[in-house]
């Protein structure tokens, strides 16, 4: 639980870095303070992200997807809520008589984006989860191929902290393209054929970004 905390802190911190420069550079020359929550006209905006990936479970090759929703100040900060699910059980590749045990659920919270020169083509931001999530244990006995008895174990809750890198280009007003990469770190889990630290991995994705930039 200590891990998810340093590391949620350390990356709002860093992370925070480029808003802050960003604040920095525009108010000089200025008397006025600048807001985080106010602007002028056309700083503020928002956005909804459509994404699927693959992404390691307990070690072994998994999926991953989800949708997320932010409003988007200043054209470099994205703060909103983000929604995602996950399994490493594909349902086929499997010998008759196998028995096999899959880790599947889901987790959301608050989503914090910065963007770094979102105003060019390509440009990068660094998208940080921070919520709570559930996973069960799904067993599965395997008769054939495509024919198996499939029923549920166990389950568990969890804290994640999410930090990752996207790479975007701004196809069109208001759309963008990204791919990028992220570590999940979560609280430990207890289910009877896992690890405690199952859920920890990298995952690759692949995103659809529109809205107003």
């Amino acid at each position: 639980m200590k891990n998810i905390l340093y590391s949620t802190i350390a990356c709002i911190l860093v992370l925070s870095l480029p808003l802050c420069l960003s604040a920095q550079q525009d108010s000089l020359g200025k008397k006025e303070i600048k807001t985080l929550l106010k602007g002028g006209k056309g700083e503020k905006g928002g956005y909804a992200t459509l994404w699927a990936g693959y992404s390691s479970i307990n070690g072994h090759d998994g999926f991953s997807y989800g949708l997320n929703a932010a409003v988007l100040l200043g054209h470099s900060f994205g703060i909103g809520v983000a929604g995602s699910g996950f399994s490493n059980e594909y349902f086929f590749d499997h010998p008759s008589g196998a028995n096999y045990q899959s880790l599947q659920g889901g987790y959301g919270g608050l989503l914090l984006e910065p963007v770094i020169f979102p105003r060019f083509p390509v440009h990068v931001s660094f998208p940080v989860v921070i919520g709570i999530g559930a996973v069960a244990q799904m067993d599965a006995y395997y008769w054939g191929s495509f024919d198996y008895e499939y029923y549920y174990r166990d389950a568990d809750l969890f804290f994640v902290a999410e930090p990752g890198i996207d790479l975007e280009v701004n196809l069109v007003k208001h759309l963008r393209l990204a791919v990028g990469a992220k570590y999940r770190i979560t609280s430990p889990t207890q289910l009877p054929s896992f690890a405690n630290d199952a859920l920890n991995g990298f995952s690759v994705n692949l995103a659809m970004k529109f809205g107003k930039f």
